[in-house]
């Protein structure tokens, strides 16, 4: 019953009629996936990669060891191949796919084995191989397809493992000492692979936590592994995957790339490979929605970003300018102002007509760009809120308005800040606040039962 609505507004507006199959129709939904995977659709079996570190040179594996998790994968980005095929449309792939696995077995080359056919028939996708492997075995097959990788174009380097992989025999006949039939470039190479396979192990043991021979699937920077033994990852799995990620957010992101058409010249595949794993990694709860304006000639503020050739935030503010509320946001709008490289639009959204003065009080929002300092060097007590131009005859009070858990007091004043008339005032009126108190507050229950505890011991400390 609480999909009938969905079904009734459809028909409402003719999106389906007495002549279509509903069972099309459900199918045909973007949140309908045409499989199910719970490895894929199950978000809790995987994680995503750190890729915010620096890459560093691949030529020191004693250097690679001691790098952090995040550094050796942004490493990882900036040195890996990928099999491609001819691309039309974007000039970045959307979906890059990191077979992680072992040649050697079976499972691990029908894994890549799928992966590449995937590939033959999506142009936005691109693959890489990381073998995980010990140095121990001979690992042939593994060092032929990193050769091939490294030191063929992405076509003809495809259409090669492709062959290895879909001959049962190629495995079998490396294993016995036979020689294969391939290129001089590639079989040249085979022995110097020794080096990017110890380093691929390495990785696949530090930041990918996998044992030997262990497979996994690594998809815009989302693990999905390591498999099980007996788990399969076919073709269709990875449609199904391409599916789910588009829907969940590649739709998203490549709309929002499309907005800045002049910037997608500057988007390459390993950036939004980047801006995937950052985005998607840190989900947000609410949801984010655009507001069309009718336009913006008449009752727009509008600042420009102070350096319009760097990149820049879109700020846009709609506000009612005789109110509490922009007394509050314009503050915050100048300091953004100051600190982020943004470009502001301020929309007035004035009340037609006002029975009654929308703002009775004066007001400042106490909030600086950056700390500030003396001339000899000392930090200043603190930020500032300065009033002038007052009118000397009414009767005014001075007060704060902080969170509830602050205790602020006054520690410094000379004149009752409650029954202030400037005109009665020698001078300035100076008056010091301090953060005497912070008040924790919090509530706690009995894990079991939900009940109020018996007592509770806390303990506070730095």
């Amino acid at each position: 019953m609480s999909q009938t609505p969905k079904f009734q507004k459809a028909i409402y507006r003719g999106k389906l009629s007495d002549t279509d199959d509903v069972t099309d129709y459900i199918m045909n939904q973007p949140n309908v996936m045409p499989r199910l995977n719970d490895r894929i659709l199950n978000k809790e079996k995987s994680f995503y990669l750190d890729m915010t570190g620096s890459a560093n040179s691949i030529n020191n594996v004693q250097t690679l060891l001691k790098l952090s998790p995040r550094d050796m994968t942004a490493t990882a980005v900036d040195n890996l191949k990928y099999f491609t095929v001819a691309k039309k449309g974007k000039l970045y792939h959307t979906m890059t796919y990191w077979i992680v696995g072992d040649l050697n077995c079976v499972k691990s080359r029908t894994l890549l084995l799928e992966a590449l056919e995937h590939l033959k028939s999506e142009s936005d996708v691109r693959v890489s191989f990381l073998p995980n492997v010990n140095g121990d075995k001979s690992n042939l097959l593994n060092k032929i397809v990193l050769a091939a990788q490294q030191e063929l174009p992405p076509e003809k380097s495809l259409n090669l493992v492709l062959s290895l992989l879909r001959d049962d025999k190629a495995a079998k006949q490396l294993e016995n000492g036979e020689k294969l039939d391939i290129p001089v470039e590639v079989s040249s190479k085979t022995n110097a692979q020794e080096l990017n396979l110890k380093m691929l192990r390495v990785y696949s043991q530090k930041v990918l936590n996998f044992k030997e021979s262990e497979r996994a699937v690594v998809a815009n920077g989302r693990v999905l592994g390591p498999l099980e033994n007996n788990e399969s990852f076919s073709s269709e799995d990875f449609n199904l995957l391409e599916r789910f990620s588009s829907t969940v957010y590649l739709e998203k992101i490549n709309g929002a790339l499309e907005k800045n058409s002049d910037e997608e010249d500057d988007i390459s595949s390993n950036t939004l490979l980047k801006i995937v794993s950052l985005l998607v990694s840190r989900p947000q709860t609410r949801s984010r929605f655009d507001i069309n304006f009718g336009g913006d000639e008449y009752s727009v503020v509008k600042i420009p970003a102070a350096h319009p050739d760097q990149v820049a935030f879109d700020i846009v503010a709609v506000v009612d300018p005789v109110s509490r509320g922009a007394q509050k946001l314009g503050p915050i709008l100048q300091v953004l102002q100051e600190v982020l490289n943004c470009d502001i639009r301020v929309f007035l959204n004035c009340v037609e007509k006002n029975s009654d003065m929308p703002v009775k009080s004066f007001y400042r929002f106490v909030l600086e760009p950056e700390v500030q300092f003396s001339d000899d060097g000392k930090q200043l007590p603190g930020p500032i809120a300065r009033f002038n131009n007052m009118p000397t005859s009414p009767l005014l009070t001075q007060n704060y308005h902080v969170p509830e858990n602050w205790l602020v007091e006054v520690v410094r004043s000379v004149y009752d800040l409650d029954n202030i008339r400037l005109e009665n005032v020698d001078s300035n009126v100076h008056s010091e606040y301090e953060l005497e108190h912070l008040l924790l507050e919090g509530h706690c229950f009995e894990q079991n039962t939900g009940s109020p505890p018996r007592g509770l011991q806390i303990t506070l400390g730095t």
